[in-house]
Order: structure tokens, then C-alpha cells, then sequence
């Protein structure tokens, strides 16, 4: 049993880069649809350590894809339980988050 356990979570997580590597190449900074159950993309999160509240909606973590920091962004879909992604440059994204709490005079 521990065997099958083992190749589901290898199986997720082979699923789970070749989405977040096409979305950061194809997509970077987009929030896109995809047909993955948000309790995937838990498990997913789960795996590399991330503590997840189990009331939110939103699952955010740090992730390396070929030495690049890529800041990921689950958001689960309410109206049908799959999970959207945004996939970032981490340094990308930390610089457009200051410059949105920028107060301009």
C-alpha cells in the first residue's frame, strides 16, 4: 500500500511542475484556470512544507524551476473546486507588491 501512496504523490507532482513550469513560460504573472482539485494542490504544497489554514482560499510558497525563484500562487475556485494558479519571477513579483502599497502624493 505504502508503494501506491508513493507513486500517486510522484505522479501528482510531475503533474504539478509541467503546469507551473508552462504557466510561468507561457503565462508569467497571469491567474489561469486550471482542471487540478484544489485538495491536489494542497497535497502538492503540503509536500514541500508549507502549513496550510484550513479555511483559506489561497495557498502561497516559493519555488526553484531551472535556479530561477518563481513566487506560486494557488487560488482555490469556489464555483467548481479546481485550483487557479499564478506563477511569478520571485524578484518580479516582490517589486510590484511594494510599488502597489506605494502611497503616491
Amino acid at each position: 500500500m505504502k508503494w501506491l501512496f508513493k507513486f500517486i504523490t510522484k505522479k501528482l507532482d510531475k503533474k504539478m511542475n509541467t503546469t507551473i513550469r508552462e504557466i510561468y513560460t507561457y503565462n508569467e504573472g497571469a491567474l489561469i484556470s486550471t482542471s487540478i482539485f484544489w485538495e491536489a494542490s494542497e497535497k502538492f504544497a503540503q509536500n514541500r512544507g508549507v502549513i496550510i489554514d484550513n479555511n483559506s482560499s489561497h495557498i502561497y510558497f516559493k519555488m526553484m524551476i531551472d535556479n530561477e525563484e518563481l513566487s506560486v500562487t494557488f487560488y482555490k475556485n469556489k464555483s467548481n473546486g479546481t485550483t487557479d494558479i499564478c506563477v511569478e519571477n520571485r524578484e518580479k513579483a516582490l517589486k510590484k507588491a511594494l510599488e502597489s502599497i506605494r502611497v503616491k502624493p
